[in-house]
C-alpha cells in the first residue's frame, strides 16, 4: 500500500461521512484520503479485490446523496492550481472560491458559480455538471472541461479529450465502442433530450458529438462518478468579467413573472433570478428584504446585465428601462457593487434561510427541488405547484433560475413521519411527471443521485439502456457509485 494513502475507520470519521446534504444516512466502510494518482490506483484495486463499491466525494455539498454509500468512500487532499493562458488545470479538492481568486489574480474567470462556490469542489463541480445563475448567458460546466485525467476501474489511468469522430470511431477500445453507439443511436438520442436549456439528469449523449469532434470529456462530466475517479481536471477560462449591473423587479403575481421574465430573457442578460419573499418572512427575515423597493409580498426577479464599459452598460439598462411592458413594474438599478454584493448574497443565503423553515416538525425537503421546463412553460409550472401544495394543504419554498425556467422547489414535511414519507415520494412522482409533460427534466443541475436514480429510467424511455451499456463499458462490475443515477438491471 502506498505509504500516502490514508484509511479511516474511526467511528466518528464514518459517521461524518455518512452523511452529505441530503437526506440519507450510510455509513461507510472506510474512508480513503488520496493524495496523488497513485493512491487512486491503489484504491481501484483494493475494490476490485475486496468487491467493494467506490464513493467519490468532494465536499459533501450533494443534495441528491451522490456522496454517501456504504463502501469505500474517497476523499483527494491535494488541491493545486495551475495556469496556461486562457486555460487552467486544476486537482479535483481545490474550492471553487480559491479558484475564482487564483484566476482573478490573471484577470481571468471561470463563469459557473453555484451558490455553493464558498464550499464546493471543481472536482463536485465537474462529477455533478454545476451551474448556477449565469448559465443562461454562459452554459454549465460541460462547456468548460477540455481534458480530464480519469482512473478507470478496468483501464487504469487514462487522459480523456476531445477527438476527431472519424479516430474516434476507430480509436482504442472503450472510446471506439462508445463512439459508435452514439453514431448507431444519435436520433434517437436528439429526440428524447429534454427541451430545456440545461439538464443534469442521466448521461448527457446529446453534447458527446458536435462540429465534428467526439467530445469523451462530456461523457464524464455530469457522470456523478459512476464511471471512475477524477484525477486532474484541464478547463478553459474566460477573459476577465465586463462591467456589470443588476437590475430588480418586484412583482406580485405569477402572470406578472410570466410577463417580467420574458421580456427579460429577449434583453439577453446573464442572469435572470427568481426569490419567493415569504421564504424570508416566514423564517423571520423580513430585514434581508427592506433593501428593495416594493411591498414584502410576491417575488424579486433579478437581471444581471453586462457591458465592457460604464456607457455601455448604461445604454442596455435605458434599452431594458424603455420596454412598456417592464417600464410599469418600476424597475431599479443597482450599480453600487456594495449593493449589488448585498443583494447577490441575499440570493445565495435563501436555502440556508429557508433551512430555517418549520411548520411544527416539517422542514423544507428535497427531492423536487431542482425540477427544469422550458422557459415559455415556467408560469404553468409554477401554478402547478401552487395549486397542488393548496391541495395537500403543505407549506412549500420555490426559488431558482427563471431564465432557465429552473426551480428549487422544497415541500415542508417530517421525513421521521412514515405518512409524510409516503408523500413525499408522492409529490416527487406527480411533479416529474407534470414535468415531463412539458418537456423538462427532474434535475436541471443538481443531478440525480440516489434520490431520483429510480425515475431517471422513465426520463429516458428510449435510452436508458444505452446509457447501462455504456456505464458497463468502463464499470462492468458497478463498482462506481453503484445506485447513483443508474440502477443496475
Amino acid at each position: 500500500m502506498v505509504e500516502s494513502l490514508r484509511i479511516l475507520t474511526e467511528k466518528k470519521v464514518l459517521s461524518e461521512y455518512s452523511k452529505d446534504a441530503g437526506i440519507r444516512t450510510i455509513e461507510p466502510r472506510a474512508v480513503f484520503v488520496a493524495e496523488d494518482e497513485g493512491d487512486l490506483l491503489q484504491v481501484i484495486r483494493r475494490a476490485n479485490l475486496d468487491g467493494v463499491p467506490i464513493t467519490p466525494r468532494g465536499s459533501g455539498t450533494s443534495i441528491p446523496d451522490q456522496s454517501v454509500g456504504s463502501g469505500y468512500v474517497v476523499v483527494q487532499a491535494q488541491k493545486e492550481v495551475q495556469i496556461s493562458g486562457r486555460e487552467f488545470q486544476c486537482t479535483p479538492a481545490v474550492i471553487k472560491a480559491d479558484q475564482n481568486s487564483t484566476l482573478e489574480q490573471s484577470n481571468l474567470w471561470m463563469p459557473v458559480d453555484p451558490s455553493s462556490y464558498r464550499a464546493c469542489s471543481i472536482g463536485g463541480m465537474v462529477s455533478n455538471n454545476s451551474a448556477g445563475a449565469r448559465t443562461l448567458k454562459y452554459g454549465s460546466t460541460l462547456e468548460y472541461v477540455k481534458e480530464l485525467t480519469v482512473v478507470l476501474p478496468e483501464e487504469g489511468r487514462r487522459v480523456v479529450k476531445a477527438l476527431p469522430l472519424d479516430e474516434a470511431l476507430h480509436g482504442d477500445g472503450s472510446t471506439r465502442k462508445v463512439a459508435n453507439l452514439m453514431v448507431e443511436n444519435w436520433k434517437t438520442i436528439l429526440h428524447e433530450r429534454p427541451k430545456t436549456t440545461k439538464n443534469s439528469s442521466g448521461y448527457r449523449l446529446e453534447r458527446l458529438i458536435h462540429d465534428g469532434l467526439f467530445d469523451l470529456p462530456r461523457l464524464f462530466v455530469g457522470s456523478e462518478g459512476t464511471l471512475g475517479l477524477i484525477s486532474r481536471i484541464t478547463c478553459q477560462a474566460r477573459g476577465r468579467p465586463p462591467l456589470r449591473s443588476l437590475m430588480v423587479v418586484s412583482i406580485d403575481s405569477l402572470k406578472d413573472m410570466e410577463v417580467v421574465v420574458e421580456e427579460l430573457r429577449v434583453s439577453k442578460p446573464s442572469a435572470v433570478e427568481l426569490l419567493d419573499k415569504s421564504i424570508f418572512l416566514k423564517a423571520r427575515r423580513g430585514d434581508l428584504l427592506r433593501q428593495f423597493r416594493g411591498s414584502q409580498k410576491g417575488y424579486l426577479v433579478y437581471a444581471e446585465i453586462e457591458g465592457k464599459d460604464e456607457s455601455e452598460l448604461q445604454r442596455a439598462f435605458e434599452q431594458i428601462a424603455s420596454n412598456e411592458k417592464l417600464a410599469e413594474f418600476d424597475p431599479f438599478l443597482l450599480t453600487d457593487p456594495g449593493e449589488m454584493s448585498k443583494a447577490w448574497e441575499t440570493r445565495d443565503l435563501t436555502l440556508t434561510i429557508a433551512g430555517e423553515m418549520r411548520s411544527g416538525n416539517r422542514y423544507p425537503v428535497p427531492g423536487i427541488e431542482d425540477l427544469v421546463v422550458p422557459p415559455g412553460k415556467l408560469r404553468d409550472i409554477l401554478a402547478f405547484l401552487e395549486t397542488t401544495f393548496a391541495d395537500l394543504g403543505l407549506e412549500f419554498i420555490s426559488y431558482g433560475h427563471a431564465g432557465d425556467a429552473n426551480l428549487h422547489v422544497r415541500p415542508l414535511l417530517d421525513m421521521s413521519d412514515g405518512r409524510d414519507n409516503k408523500l413525499h415520494r408522492e409529490i416527487m412522482r406527480n411533479c416529474f411527471e407534470a414535468v415531463w409533460k412539458m418537456g423538462g427534466s427532474i434535475t436541471g443541475e443538481h443531478g440525480d443521485g440516489l434520490l431520483r436514480a429510480e425515475y431517471v429510467k422513465e426520463q429516458y424511455v428510449e435510452t436508458y439502456e444505452l446509457m447501462v451499456q455504456i456505464k458497463e463499458i468502463y464499470d462492468p462490475k458497478w463498482l462506481m457509485n453503484p445506485g447513483v443515477k443508474l440502477q443496475r438491471p
